[in-house]
């Protein structure tokens, strides 16, 4: 990680944040995925990184923690959750992608899709971020007007 350390990151949140991205990383190494000349050649080197590895180590890492500390498993959906639909890099998976993977890895059922509807009951978005409960007043971006959150 350039120019962030662990010790800051767990400094500033709690055990549950911090055990997910942790255990991933562990989980390179549990799954052969890094190898000591990949490092000591040029350690800021990181051409090595698939995305299926990234995939297979959160795999390892849901299925791990799931029933030993299902908190962190939460802690990770939530934040990538809130953190919208973006990349971090082009090697990992859009943020609710993963956030998708992690919950079938770890067999979370997710929660319903919630949408914005007209008056009639058509959909007129998806709705990824603060949803309300049904019948609360939603609107998308683009779309003119004011709709009611959905299923």
């Amino acid at each position: 990680m350039r120019g962030i350390r662990p010790q800051h990151i767990a400094m500033q949140t709690n055990h549950d944040f911090v055990t997910f991205p942790r255990a991933h990383e562990y989980g390179h190494i549990y799954l052969r995925h890094i190898q000591a000349s990949y490092i000591t050649s040029n350690r800021y080197n990181q051409s090595w990184i698939q995305r299926t590895k990234g995939n297979d180590a959160n795999c390892f890492t849901s299925r791990e923690l799931i029933n030993s500390e299902p908190q962190a498993v939460y802690a990770e959906i939530s934040l990538y959750s809130a953190q919208g639909n973006g990349r971090a890099d082009a090697v990992h998976p859009a943020r609710l992608q993963r956030t998708a993977n992690i919950q079938i890895f770890a067999g979370i059922t997710p929660p319903p899709q919630k949408y914005c509807c007209d008056s009639f009951g058509k959909r007129k978005c998806q709705i990824t971020v603060n949803t309300g409960p049904d019948g609360s007043p939603c609107g998308c971006i683009g779309t003119a007007g004011v709709g009611t959150t959905c299923n």
